[in-house]
């Protein structure tokens, strides 16, 4: 689930959160994702990164590679 990963990737200092920012602080899973056609339990499971102006290509792949270890680490245990 997207709050799991959250808290995942939180351990390694990666901050980040579920849902798409125009649904923040509410209760509904995000009206884009569903007009997309995303289920409501997918769209409440996204992830949302924010990065700043100064981010590297390098500071990407360590996200990529840490989101990759998290999710598989996470499947390992369910």
């Amino acid at each position: 689930e997207g709050d799991v990963l959250v808290m995942a990737l939180n351990k390694s200092k990666i901050l980040t959160s579920t849902g798409s920012a125009c649904s923040a602080g509410t209760q509904e899973p995000s009206h884009v994702h569903i007009a997309t056609g995303r289920p409501p339990e997918l769209a409440w499971n996204s992830l949302r990164i924010t990065f700043g102006k100064d981010i590297t290509t390098d500071d990407i792949d360590l996200i990529t590679e840490e989101i990759q270890q998290a999710v598989k680490k996470l499947k390992s245990l369910n």
